[in-house]
């Protein structure tokens, strides 16, 4: 059974385009039965493509999808759950069929795949992930006191834009010696056998 990756897609274009693209979508998933309930590949099947004849993986399943917006404001919201990594060729495929562009967010903690392809941060605005699996008074615990305020507050807040925000986190606890982003990095690698983790999403 393989790790499902946590994918966020949001495809833009012409809103005509747009919205052939969502019903036909909706459409499929209600009348194709190939595959599990959600599998993406319907919409292959819907429009005449066979996704194994034409090598495009498309193992995923689709937990929400949306029309937003209107006008040159638009846009499809696509979640799904994909096996190990996002679909590349799936969704690749997809924008093609409806000459349309997409940018996604995605993340699997067990191999680590954490991906944003918004650089212009319209949709994603986020950055950098932090982690933290720590459990006060166990294995994990973290021994400096205000460090250990500054991982939990972090966890909390979980996703960042900037490393500004970080930094305001650990000058309010009052913690000394990280000054720039490297800095906190190894920080992050000294404690990550207490499941402290840290990542830079990947374009």
């Amino acid at each position: 059974m393989p790790n499902w990756c946590d994918t966020e897609v949001i495809f833009s274009g012409a809103e005509e385009n747009l919205r052939q693209f969502y019903n036909d979508f909706q459409e499929a998933l209600k009348i194709i039965k190939d595959g599990d309930p959600g599998w993406i590949g319907r919409l292959f099947i819907y429009k005449g493509i066979e996704p194994e004849q034409e090598n495009i993986w498309c193992r995923g399943f689709v937990q929400a999808l949306s029309f937003e917006g209107s006008g040159d404001n638009c846009y499809v919201v696509l979640v799904s759950d994909d096996a190990w990594a996002p679909m590349w060729g799936a969704y690749d495929r997809f924008a093609e069929m409806y000459d349309l562009s997409y940018v996604l967010k995605a993340e699997e903690p067990g191999l680590e795949v954490y991906i944003n392809t918004d650089s212009e941060g319209r949709f994603f605005p986020d950055k950098y992930v932090f982690e933290f699996y720590g459990d006060p008074g166990g294995s994990y615990e973290i021994g400096d006191r205000k460090l250990g305020a500054v991982f939990e507050e972090l966890k909390e807040i979980r996703y960042f834009q900037n490393w500004d925000e970080i930094r305001r986190v650990v000058k309010k606890h009052g913690f000394q010696g990280i000054e720039t982003l490297e800095d906190f990095k190894k920080l992050v690698e000294q404690h990550r056998d207490k499941g402290v983790f840290f990542y830079q999403f990947e374009e």
